[in-house]
């Protein structure tokens, strides 16, 4: 969503502001929740909109992330719990969506197949978010298979392929696009052992601390060589 991806970018200007981002999470959340509800039902089952909304939804909960983790003394500090986790869930929600679509993969929009990589993306930086007292990151890995997920989209992929390949008689693009999902899913395994990462250098990590505007995205590059998903 534009307007998370511009707090998040105004906090990475000024590290001061990183640690108020996280109060501009409920009302964005509620100006998503009030465009949602002027969206028709045939609106709504439109790929390349749901695409946006699980965006949009991501880049609001990842705000959190800015923050570097609270004393938890408070019952204020426990909304960043609530927040984290309100992430993984949209993070799950637009991984799943992806996966469990009937669409053959040379017709899936650009759209959906960027907030698939960048879900994956975000859910490795929450469980490996090992530096939160409140926060359990290996819940994270019970709650999204990295690596399965990637292997999925191979295997959707190679589907896809297959069919191109019958009526052409030559492999497509699609076929490097899944052995490249499939060389690179190990290396988005979640890992069990500690990894003590501060909010600064989570920012640091970020692609620059800003959230995903699929609105100024390339899709003319195949997010799906890149195993580092750099966007």
């Amino acid at each position: 969503m534009i307007n998370a991806a511009k707090v998040a970018r105004r906090a990475s200007d000024d590290p001061r502001l990183a640690e108020h981002a996280v109060h501009t999470i409920g009302p964005l959340k509620s100006s998503l929740d009030s465009l949602k509800r002027t969206l028709t039902t045939e609106s709504l089952e439109h790929s390349t909109i749901l695409a946006y909304l699980y965006n949009a939804e991501v880049n609001i909960y990842e705000l959190s992330l800015l923050q570097n983790p609270p004393s938890y003394q408070y019952p204020s500090d426990f909304k960043r719990i609530e927040y984290l986790t309100s992430c993984l869930q949209s993070c799950k929600a637009g991984i799943s969506y992806y996966l469990e679509s009937d669409t053959d993969m040379a017709y899936i929009p650009g759209p959906c197949m960027l907030i698939f990589a960048y879900s994956i993306k975000i859910v490795y930086k929450l469980g490996t978010l090992h530096h939160d007292s409140g926060w359990d990151a290996s819940a994270v890995r019970e709650t999204v298979d990295t690596v399965s997920a990637l292997e999925q989209a191979a295997a959707v992929a190679e589907r896809s392929n297959t069919r191109i390949k019958e009526e052409t008689g030559e492999d497509s693009i699609l076929a490097t696009a899944a052995a490249t999902l499939r060389s690179t899913a190990p290396n988005w395994r979640i890992p069990e052992q500690d990894m003590a990462v501060d909010g600064a250098t989570v920012m640091a990590d970020w692609s620059g601390g800003v959230g995903l505007d699929p609105s100024i995205i390339d899709f003319s590059d195949n997010i799906w060589f890149s195993g580092s998903f750099d966007f």
